[in-house]
This record gives C-alpha cells, structure tokens and sequence, in this order.
C-alpha cells in the first residue's frame, strides 16, 4: 500500500505511512506518476520535473530515488497494496488509519518485528493464525497491546502473499 516507505514499512508487512494519511487515489495517481518517471531516459525525467514547482520537485526526486531502489517485487507488492487499499470501504480504511497511527505510538526497537510479525500472520491460514497468536511463546515475545494491535491489523487488512 505506497512509496514513502514510512520506515521501511512498505517492504515488511505494513504499507507505507502515506496511504494512511492520504486520499488513495491521490496516493494511487503519485505512485503511477513514479512509475512514469522511473521509465524515462535522464533528459525526459528532467524536463517533465522541472514543470513542478521546487518544493514538490524535490519531493517526487526522493520518492523516485527510494522508489529505484525497490527490487521489482518490493514495487510490485507495493502497487498491489495501494489498489487494496483504494478498494476497502471507507470505514475499513478509517480503521487501518487509526491502527496506523496506534503502530506510530510503539517503541523505535519494535516497529520491525511488528512489521515481520504482521507479514507472517497476514500470509497464515485462519486457524494456523489463531493457534501462533495463542501460543505462550508468541505471548511472551509480544505485550498485550502489541498483540491486540497485530490482531486487529490482521482483521483489516486483506491476507497477505505467501
């Protein structure tokens, strides 16, 4: 679900930051407009940048730059994520919002296993899930508030890939 990869979240589980705090089809048109940029020879990129005024040039140069970074399948995982989100009603949506935000409240040190823990529950079967979330080994990795938040981004958001 976007590009500003919001601590590297994109990549791991949790959709960028932007998707949460933007319209999705404004997230969906920049994402395209990265798109058509990373495809353009030097010269065009140049050009067609320097029509936007500097601020918002200089935006789109370092979303383009983090956006070339991206393996392909970090770009692909990352469209698909912004078109799910773009298709979830608008009170789903306002929940994975506010989940967002919860997830910012977190410590520093935690935000990637949140994310690696996220990704892997996403990518589980229902019954499979239950049972991880339940085991007293996953209990003692995570606090209480963790573990509800984790349980309530999995009900919002749509399965994971595998």
């Amino acid at each position: 679900m976007l590009v500003a990869l919001a601590a590297s979240g994109g990549a791991q589980g949790l959709p960028p930051a932007r998707i949460f705090k933007q319209n999705p089809k404004v997230v969906i048109q920049e994402q395209r407009q990265l798109e058509r940029l990373s495809k353009m020879n030097p010269e065009q990129r140049k050009k067609a940048l320097n029509n936007f005024p500097p601020q918002r040039r200089a935006l789109l140069e370092q979303r383009l730059e983090r956006y070339e970074r991206m393996t392909p399948e970090e770009r692909r995982r990352i469209n698909q994520q912004v078109e799910q989100f773009q298709q979830m009603p608008e009170d789903r949506r306002a929940k994975v919002r506010q989940l967002y935000e919860k997830f910012e409240t977190f410590a520093q040190d935690r935000k990637p296993f949140l994310r690696q823990e996220l990704q892997r529950l996403r990518t589980m079967e229902p019954a499979r899930r239950e049972f991880r979330m339940g085991n007293p080994r996953f209990r003692a990795m995570f606090s209480e508030s963790e573990r509800e938040w984790l349980g309530a981004m999995v009900e919002a958001l749509p399965s994971g890939p595998e």
